[in-house]
């Protein structure tokens, strides 16, 4: 990354995040290799977080840091997104992927690069069960 990337927004952020997780060797990504890749995105902070929670000390003396907090927001509002739709860059398209793959961090240049929303499949499945429920008891 370059001195630009240093002080990225968080849309800026999750584009390269994306940008760097699919192989290079691949040319686009199917719908359930997005899906894997969203769920790295989403445990990307879970290492961090746990690392802080083993410095609280059992008599209560080692307050917890403010970071974990912030940790801890950030991953239920993410997890929130997801459930509703969160907005990806789409790896599954070649040339969309090519651009991604030269994108640099630039905010002017982030219009170029198509985004899809994404929700949890599970969640999706769940709504369609309950769906297919409320439709045969009627």
């Amino acid at each position: 990354m370059n001195e630009r990337t240093m002080n990225v927004n968080p849309q800026v952020e999750r584009i390269l995040w994306f940008r760097y997780a699919l192989d290079e060797a691949l040319q686009c990504a199917t719908m359930p290799m997005m899906n894997e890749l969203v769920e790295m995105y989403l445990q990307r902070n879970d290492d961090e977080l746990k690392s802080l929670i083993k410095l609280h000390r059992p008599d209560g003396q080692r307050p917890k840091a403010a970071r974990e907090d912030l940790l801890k927001v950030l991953i239920k509002k993410e997890r929130a997104e997801y459930a509703s739709g969160m907005e990806v860059p789409d790896l599954t398209n070649r040339e969309n992927l090519q651009i991604l793959r030269e994108f640099d961090g630039d905010r002017n240049a982030m219009g170029r690069i198509a985004m899809i929303k994404l929700q949890d499949p599970s969640i999706l499945a769940a709504a369609k069960v309950q769906t297919e429920l409320s439709t045969e008891s009627k």
